[in-house]
């Protein structure tokens, strides 16, 4: 149950950076 919801926070985490890394760095992600 600890590892499900830790993947489920770390998945959710990851895709939030990505979103704000993409509005923060137009066309800077590689």
């Amino acid at each position: 149950m600890k590892i499900v919801a830790r993947n489920a926070l770390m998945g959710r985490t990851e895709s939030l950076g990505m979103m704000l890394a993409e509005l923060a760095l137009p066309g800077n992600i590689a």
